[in-house]
């Protein structure tokens, strides 16, 4: 790739670390990615990493890593919050810990960022962004918000479960829905009606009544007839689907809706919405 570079940043708190790609001629945009349950830090988003930076030159990539299994979803939102808090307040302890880390000037700053989320990277994502709001981080006028298969309205357990946990071995722990239930954290606060979403549901409605744009998202994608997550309006969000010219086939799965390809573009078409 003759336009960015890769490099890893390390989580001192976590053993999930990020994946960060630099332009090597920064415009100020930041595109951050935040995997959803049991997802990964790229996998989630296979070929973004590749599609993205042809069509945005200038923007830097990043793709968030954390537990999306045994943390709950406060937890990993403090994580992405201090991320968020460094990266566009003072992007040189971030850049400092990376391996390798850009060239940049000193006085480089993020100008906007895009925050793109797929399922509980969803309700990661705008935990952080209401914690911004109540912390009045002077940067988070500079966040649009794109959100794939969103998980603020709960999930169908069983089908969330099986996504999650296909293919993955954990010593000593059974598979069996009850005793998923007391091992992933995550998976609790999914549930429908459960109190982490009722409590984002009224934090976001009432950020919103303070002037807090920023906690609603610019752009949503429902997976069509959705078999894990609960498709549904959110306070503040536009209707959803955004354009008939985009129920192609595969959104008819959670876990492509996110998934350019070659004869699948959409995806990187609607994150790049969010900058107009």
């Amino acid at each position: 790739m003759d336009t960015h570079i890769q490099a890893d940043i390390p989580n001192p708190t976590t053993q999930y670390p990020s994946l960060a790609y630099w332009s090597l001629h920064p415009d100020g945009t930041l595109f951050l990615f935040v995997h959803g349950f049991g997802g990964g830090a790229t996998s989630t988003w296979s070929e973004f990493e590749n599609r993205l930076p042809r069509r945005q030159h200038g923007a830097d990539l990043i793709f968030f890593g954390y537990d999306g299994l045994f943390r709950h979803a406060s937890e990993s939102a403090e994580h992405l919050y201090e991320m968020l808090d460094n990266l566009l307040s003072a992007p040189g302890r971030v850049f400092s810990q990376a391996r390798p880390g850009p060239r940049r000037q000193a006085s480089f700053a993020y100008t906007r960022l895009v925050l793109v989320a797929h399922s509980l990277g969803a309700v990661v994502a705008r935990i952080a962004l209401v914690a911004a709001h109540d912390r009045q981080a002077a940067w988070a006028s500079l966040v649009h918000l794109v959100l794939f298969a969103p998980a603020h309205n709960g999930t169908r357990l069983g089908a969330l479960v099986d996504h999650a946990v296909s293919g993955i071995s954990i010593p000593g722990a059974s598979f069996a829905t009850s005793a998923i239930t007391g091992t992933l954290r995550a998976y609790e606060d999914l549930k429908e009606g459960s109190a982490v979403l009722t409590t984002l549901r009224d934090d976001v409605r009432e950020a919103r009544k303070a002037g807090a744009q920023h906690v609603a998202a610019k752009v949503v994608v429902w997976a069509i007839d959705d078999p894990v997550v609960v498709n549904g309006p959110f306070p503040g969000d536009p209707p959803v689907p955004q354009d008939q010219q985009f129920a192609l086939p595969l959104l008819t799965r959670h876990t492509a809706v996110c998934k350019p390809r070659d004869t699948h573009l959409a995806p990187v078409y609607l994150v790049e919405q969010a900058l107009v």
